[in-house]
């Protein structure tokens, strides 16, 4: 099985502060991964790295194959990731939090129904973000992601 993600020999420094040092993994088709550890240790800069949001000092990061450097617009469409952070407001439903990003992202609101469907909450769209379960909220974020993307 090929892998889907891959760090291979990445080193990361901010000036003299060396945020990682010779990392290396794979991450296969179907395989469950967490990053986790404490404060300090590159997490956050991994994330930041696989995204295309800063560069490596060195080594190569791989999604899917291919470089992620100057290459994130095409392999973020490809993915997805979840932080436990939202940009969604408390107060307004899941529909209306979503036909607002519809709207700030020039995106058709017909495709609300649908995003919420897949997420399984069509049944919870006039529900306040803030009355949702923790693990309702992650799924929550997940749509609003389709409306960041780039329009094809």
């Amino acid at each position: 099985m090929n892998a889907i993600i891959e760090f291979e020999d990445v080193h990361k420094q901010f000036k003299e502060k060396k945020a990682l040092t010779d990392v290396n993994f794979s991450i296969k088709e179907g395989e469950i991964f967490g990053l986790v550890g404490p404060s300090g240790v590159g997490k956050t800069t991994s994330i930041k790295l696989l995204t295309d949001q800063l560069k490596p000092s060195e080594g190569t990061i791989r999604v899917f194959g291919e470089s992620v450097t100057g290459n994130h617009t095409q392999l973020l469409s490809k993915m997805g990731i979840l932080s436990d952070r939202s940009v969604l407001y408390e107060r307004l439903s899941l529909y209306d939090n979503l036909r607002f990003l519809a709207s700030l992202y020039e995106r058709p609101v017909s495709t609300i129904e649908d995003l919420l469907e897949q997420v399984g909450l069509a049944s919870s769209k006039k529900t306040a973000y803030k009355s949702l379960s923790k693990g309702m909220k992650q799924r929550a974020n997940l749509p609003q992601r389709s409306f960041m993307l780039p329009k094809s």
